[in-house]
């Protein structure tokens, strides 16, 4: 479950659904949203068991696709921005896409039933973070078997892809990332995503950010802490 203010006292609240056939265990799953008031109450005109973010029931492949493959994020203006992955046939083997939705207050998906699809035919599940670009787009950042491995795509309000299809590459030198990465707006319209992994001789937690433009000002990641061992709970605020 991912839960996060709706900018008017309540919650969203971004479920995993299961079309429990058998025994749940492995049934198909959708993504849902549910808006909650500040009383806890269900959002008036919201249904009872959410609304779906697009693409449809999917496989649930163990360990792959579960909730805590989505992430989502408030746009700014009353929404939220909801990024997942699915596979695109029904078995482990089969390609995986990165899909993102955009949601208003009133459950409408203004991304199309389907959400965008960000990242095409992958052949790793995309562990994945998204930012807000302060316009009411977002900047996903995902890890991808294409050397670096670390991409990102800015969205516009709209939907529409900014930067090239696919994604563009965050580095030069290879990066292996050992833990989910985690952004944040940068205050300029950019954002700035972190993560801990190694990038050429060096280990520990890694950070670099990316301009509205598709711009790396820092050029290369750079290296926060060094760290032999992993780090657990990474996360990034604001410094104000």
């Amino acid at each position: 479950i991912v839960n996060l203010p709706d900018d008017a006292g309540g919650t969203f609240v971004v479920c995993n659904a299961k079309d429990c056939v058998a025994h749940c265990g492995g049934d198909p799953a959708e993504r849902r949203v549910l808006r909650l008031t500040g009383e806890g109450a269900l959002s008036e005109g919201w249904p009872e068991h959410g609304v779906p973010v697009g693409g449809g029931y999917g496989p649930v492949a163990t360990g792959a696709s579960d909730i805590g493959q989505t992430a989502a994020i408030p746009d700014g203006r009353g929404g939220l921005i909801v990024a997942w992955g699915r596979h695109v046939g029904w078995y482990p083997q089969d390609p995986v896409e990165l899909r993102v939705q955009r949601m208003d207050g009133s459950g409408i998906r203004l991304w199309g039933d389907s959400g965008r699809v960000v990242r095409t035919a992958t052949l790793r599940f995309p562990l994945h973070a998204v930012a807000p670009d302060g316009r009411g787009g977002v900047i996903l950042f995902w890890l991808d078997e294409r050397g670096p491995h670390l991409f990102t795509q800015r969205l516009s309000p709209e939907g529409a892809p900014r930067w090239a299809a696919n994604g563009v590459p965050l580095a030069r030198d290879r990066i292996e990332t050992f833990s989910r990465p985690v952004a944040i707006n940068d205050g300029s319209r950019g954002a700035i995503v972190a993560w801990f992994g190694a990038v050429a001789r060096d280990t520990g937690i890694f950070a670099i950010r990316v301009t509205a433009g598709a711009g790396l000002p820092w050029h290369e990641p750079l290296l926060v802490q060094s760290a032999s061992s992993g780090v657990d709970w990474l996360q990034m605020v604001p410094a104000s």
